[in-house]
């Protein structure tokens, strides 16, 4: 999906979110915010939007304060590197910097004025404008894409099924065999074990020796 048609897509939805919650309890939060004061943040917006917190910021100060760092914020871009992007037009502009009036003023009535002109029916006829004419080719060529995308997922989820399944069967055979082969030297011991007390109970000393063996049975009673 090509930057400046995400751009306007992500505008419709603001636009679209903000008119429908207007008149409704809301904040406007921006990261930066967040990062900068995040206890000041989180205490407008338990006021902004009638809020109890099952915590307050204060008593959780130490905790936030050891992770939630400026350093987590990857990606920066202010409203001057905005200006001078091409993917971000006029209109994406204007929006975004209404947006970003709510967040220090929810009640912003500059902010609100823009945001109703951004909805208005020539500003609509203007993002139809802005829109590429073959957007429908490039939605379809994402969602083509997405679907190759998650066909190879799949296809790797497969192999990698298949792959443990031939291993759990390679070592099950491998243990089968290493069974059998326990058995079968099992049995040959037993018959090793069986031919050696025939020759011994076939063996001279053993029939010499019988009426001893006799005779110690009735002495000791075994």
């Amino acid at each position: 999906l090509p930057m400046a048609q995400g751009l306007l897509l992500w505008l419709r939805y603001s636009l679209s979110a903000e008119a429908v919650t207007r008149g409704r309890a809301r904040a406007f939060v921006t990261y930066p915010q967040i990062l900068a004061d995040w206890e000041a943040t989180m205490n407008r917006l338990g006021r902004e939007m009638a809020l109890t917190w099952p915590r307050k910021p204060a008593t959780i100060r130490d905790q936030v304060s050891d992770f939630l760092t400026a350093d987590l914020r990857h990606q920066k871009a202010d409203l001057a590197a905005l200006q001078q992007a091409p993917e971000v037009t006029e209109l994406v502009l204007r929006g975004y910097t209404a947006l970003l009036r709510l967040s220090e003023n929810h009640d912003d009535h500059a902010g609100l004025a823009e945001l109703d002109e951004q909805l208005s029916r020539d500003n609509r006829r203007a993002h139809l404008e802005i829109y590429p004419r073959n957007h429908e080719l490039e939605l379809e060529r994402a969602r083509q894409q997405l679907l190759i995308t998650q066909m190879g997922q799949e296809q790797r989820r497969l192999l990698e099924s298949e792959t443990r399944l031939s291993d759990s069967l390679r070592d099950q055979t491998q243990a089968r065999q290493q069974q059998a082969a326990d058995l079968q030297r099992i049995q040959q011991e037993n018959q090793d074990l069986a031919g050696q007390v025939d020759q011994l109970r076939n063996s001279s000393s053993w029939k010499l020796t019988a009426p001893l063996r006799w005779v110690t049975k009735k002495i000791t009673g075994r």
